[in-house]
């Protein structure tokens, strides 16, 4: 069974096909669209599309979390239609493919070194869960090196957090560059202006009210 689904995940990896890749004990969501762009011995990492017809970033998971993987369903025609309609999913996906490998101090990369690496050349949002019931740790990666990655945590405020150091061994879970990730980033790069006092709300003086 594992051998089988491996081989439908090598196919869409091949051929760029739509899957639908459904995770045991997965917080949110329970199933994931996408094409693979990469399969380990024992990860895969998935460029996931929304159900609109949108890139939604990548995903690096583990095999032995993969319950069932579903191929040319209605609803994969349906985001298929969509995405064509809306005519950013293959641009997009072709950009992913053509990313060089990123370079590792240490031999080469393994798939969540490498994404890691990739996120922290494009300043994006990363969350890594450490466990499938876990909702994650979110922020930017500032470093990765031997088997650790460093990173600048982010609260759900686009507020800075602190800094963590975290295995890389540990991680069950990658996401990056997804849709959610770059609603954080805007908070996060605005988090000034976001949250600036209102003008004459200084000690002393009473708040203005809008008009």
């Amino acid at each position: 069974m594992k051998r089988r689904l491996r081989e439908i995940m090598q196919t869409s990896c091949a051929n760029r096909t739509l899957v639908a890749v459904h995770i045991e004990r997965i917080f949110d969501p329970a199933c994931e669209a996408g094409v693979i762009l990469a399969l380990g011995r024992g990860r895969y990492v998935l460029a996931r599309i929304s159900n609109a017809g949108l890139p939604n970033g990548i995903v690096v998971g583990l095999l032995r979390n993969v319950a069932r993987v579903d191929t040319d369903t209605r609803q994969l025609r349906a985001t298929r239609l969509l995405a064509y309609e809306r005519g950013q999913w293959q641009a997009w996906l072709e950009g992913v493919f053509a990313c060089e490998p990123a370079s590792s101090e240490v031999g080469p990369p393994t798939l969540v070194q490498s994404e890691l690496l990739r996120a922290k050349a494009a300043k994006e949002i990363v969350t890594i869960c450490g466990d499938m019931r876990d909702i994650g740790f979110t922020g930017f990666v500032l470093d990765v090196s031997g088997a650790c990655a460093d990173l600048l945590a982010v609260t759900e405020e686009g507020e800075e957090y602190g800094h963590s150091r975290i295995r890389l061994d540990f991680i069950e879970r990658l996401t990056r560059g997804g849709r959610s990730g770059e609603n954080l980033k805007i908070l996060y790069l605005s988090r000034n202006p976001l949250y600036r006092s209102p003008q004459g709300a200084e000690p002393g003086h009473a708040a203005r009210r809008a008009p």
